[in-house]
Parts: structure tokens; sequence; C-alpha cells
């Protein structure tokens, strides 16, 4: 029988059911409640991964752009879930258009007036160690735009979480680290977080490529390290002990 790991509060979100097996394996899948189907499946050893406030199953479903509920993308980061959150806001500008959505089905659309006086109330909200930051160029579309912000946490990734037991942690999932590629993961825990909210961030944390970039990327938006294992496992990206 599996065991459900986490399940998404969202009428239509995700469950995530862990499967064990006497190999020594085991498989987490992520099943959408609204059909039933199952979307993606994670394999890897059966072991004790990372023990951290900011790593959770919780953070990865929100990942792949399952329904999802954004009051916890909102809260998340002030409540120490996790390190670093990307929100959006769509607005609209057609008056016509946002009422008729709320009339027929219910559905409050923004303004971006609306949702430009909703970032300024988050950021007033913050308490100390986090901010709020614009992470690029506002996107204009034919209904009106989008607005992109990051609320994170001040300081560094390895100012929350031990290099040492990440390292240790991915040893016991089997993913074989060279100490090259340790270093390069240390460095880039020691970039200040808010960073990778902008150009000046040092890789795209939406976009990571190759095993180092899905470590780091992993520890900041706190994704279980068994889920990044699987990836680097699947893609070759380090080599892997069964």
């Amino acid at each position: 029988m599996p065991e459900i790991v986490f399940e998404s509060s969202v009428g239509n979100g995700v469950v995530f059911e862990k499967t064990s097996y006497k190999n020594g394996r085991c498989k987490v899948a992520v099943r959408m409640k609204s059909s039933g189907n199952i979307d993606m499946t994670y394999r890897f050893k059966d072991v004790p991964g990372l023990c951290s406030q900011y790593i959770s199953w919780e953070n990865l479903s929100y990942c792949c752009g399952w329904n999802r509920d954004d009051s916890y993308l909102n809260t998340s980061v002030q409540r120490g879930k996790k390190l670093f959150a990307g929100i959006s806001f769509s607005t609209y500008d057609d008056a016509g258009f946002i009422r008729n959505q709320q009339e027929r089905f219910g559905r409050k659309l923004l303004t971006e007036d609306e949702a430009r006086a909703m970032i300024q109330e988050l950021r007033d909200s913050l308490p100390p160690g986090c901010l709020l930051l614009q992470e690029e160029p506002d996107r204009q579309n034919h209904m009106g735009k989008t607005i992109y912000s990051d609320i994170c946490k001040t300081g560094l990734i390895a100012d929350y979480i031990d290099m040492g037991d990440v390292l240790a942690a991915y040893g016991r999932l089997g993913v074989q680290i060279s100490a090259d590629a340790s270093d390069r993961i240390r460095e880039l825990c020691r970039v200040p977080i808010e960073l990778y909210a902008g150009k000046a961030a040092p890789f795209n944390y939406s976009d990571p490529s190759g095993g180092v970039e899905l470590v780091v990327t992993g520890l900041l938006l706190g994704y279980p390290l068994e889920s990044t294992a699987w990836l680097i496992e699947r893609d070759g990206h380090f080599p892997v002990r069964k």
C-alpha cells in the first residue's frame, strides 16, 4: 500500500505516493487529484534524505505547474518553509472581461493597480530577514501583463543548510559527486540568495543545466534531495551507485 508523503490542500492539486520495494529502492508517484493519472515518478534508494525545515515534498508540489495554492508561495519563506519562492501576478486591462469572469465563474481577476497594491502589502508585511524583489521585467500580453517577483531569505543557502549534510545525503542516495563538483556546489551556496532573483544570478534557477545546478536549485527552492537525485540519475549528470 503506497504511503502518502504529501497531499495538496488544493482541490485539483496533487498527491505524492511512496512505494518501497524489497531491493532497497522506492518510488514517489505524483498523482493528479482531478484525474487520478500519474504525472511524474521519482525513483531512488530508500534511505534517509536530508532533514531540514527548508526541504519538503510540499515544496516540490509547486515546481511543475501543477494546480497550486498561491497563498503558500506568498508566505512559505516568511514561515521558514523554504529559502526562495518565485511568485507572479497576472493582471488584466479589460474591466468588462474582469467583471464577466467574476459574474459567470466567480473568478477574481486583478487589474494592474490591484496587483501592485497586493505586492506592496506583501512587502510591508515581511518580517526581518526576508526580501521581496523584482525577478524580471513585467511581461505584456494581449489581456494585460504578468508581474514577476521573488520572496527570499537574506544571507546564503549555506547559512541555513549544512553543506556537509547535503553531500552526505546525496552519498546515501548513491549519487557520487566529485570533489570539483562539490566545491562548485559549495561556491554557489555562498552566493547571496537575493542574487538568484535577477540578472546577476550565477545561473537561471528555473532552467538548471547539469548536476551541480540541479543540486543548488533544489536547495534554493526546497525540493527533496531524493527528487534531484532521481533527475541526476535519470539524466546521467553524476555517477550513481544503485
